[in-house]
């Protein structure tokens, strides 16, 4: 993986023990270590709730159809 990065002179982005999940997007600077996934890239308990909310969603609007 192959990261670039743009520091200006009041934050330094830290690429220490930060993990993507496949299919992510980095559309601005990590400032904080964890797990993050999705489009654009959300802490990872984030995007999971995302996903959920979508599929519940998606098999509601497949009962009314």
């Amino acid at each position: 993986m192959h990261f670039h990065s743009i520091a200006n002179s009041h934050s330094k982005p830290c690429f220490c023990h930060i993990r993507l999940a496949a299919n992510s997007s980095v559309t601005k600077d990590i400032q904080e270590p964890g797990d993050y996934g999705g489009f654009p890239a959300v802490p990872i308990n984030e995007w999971r709730q995302q996903n959920a909310n979508l599929h519940l969603l998606s098999k509601k609007d497949g009962a009314k159809r």
